[in-house]
């Protein structure tokens, strides 16, 4: 019988994504690794719906910021909506619940209780959202 592989899932914020998008990021060298890995589809990236939300947000700002053209952002988008990432739903009271203990924003308390509902490692450049999550 062959040897079962297992895949890992990783959790992933806005922050993130948009490192590995915005031409002007530079990609932290301990996520390169996860990177390289996702594109092996070696591991699987998993996040919220508010992702969608918060990298189109992101890119219309890059656009005012003149970080980038309009067509950039689009040509962006497309490369965020070819990456396959899974979508998890949250639960509203329990994030609530997060955002005011931590005292941090819902947005982060999002991907917070999606780390911790699936013990899972959370990839963000917030610092004080990473130290959380771990």
């Amino acid at each position: 019988m062959g040897e079962k592989i297992e895949i890992k899932t990783i959790l992933v914020d806005s922050s993130f994504i948009l490192s590995t998008l915005l031409p002007d990021e530079t990609i932290l060298a301990q996520f390169k690794e996860h990177i390289d890995s996702f594109r092996r589809n070696e591991v699987f990236f998993k996040s919220c719906e508010l992702l969608k939300y918060e990298i189109c947000n992101s890119l219309k700002s890059a656009i005012l910021q003149k970080r980038i053209s309009a067509e950039k952002a689009m040509i962006l988008y497309s490369a965020f909506v070819l990456m396959k990432i899974e979508y998890l739903d949250i639960d509203f009271k329990k994030t609530l619940n997060l955002s005011i203990k931590h005292d941090i924003s819902f947005y982060d308390a999002t991907y917070l209780y999606l780390a911790k509902t699936y013990k899972s490692k959370l990839l963000t450049l917030d610092k004080k959202l990473a130290k959380i999550s771990q």
